[in-house]
């Protein structure tokens, strides 16, 4: 049987039963989307397929890697006054 860690600092990841939010997401996504397309079974698959494929790319890379991904490629924009547009690579001073 594999023994999971019990979180004991504030900043461990939230679990849900065995699972981190990261590997739940897709799946209840799929499932949303297959309730939607009325094609659930499907959907669930894709769904659990998603999460494993997630979880194998994320071990080896930091929290909020992809985050930092999608904000870097301008798929995510971020509002405020620390953030710069995300295709301005080269800052220079005024």
């Amino acid at each position: 049987m594999k023994s999971y860690p019990f979180p004991h600092h504030v900043k461990d990841k939230e679990r849900l039963l065995f699972w981190t939010q990261e590997q739940v997401l897709p799946f209840i996504g799929m499932c949303m989307v297959g309730i939607v397309t009325d094609m659930l079974t499907i959907f669930m698959i894709i769904g659990v397929a998603f999460g494993w494929a997630y979880s194998r790319y994320s071990d080896g890379k930091p929290d909020g890697y992809l985050l930092h991904k999608a904000y870097w490629m301008g798929l995510m924009p971020m509002k405020g006054r620390g953030f710069i547009y995300a295709y301005h690579r080269r800052i220079l001073p005024k």
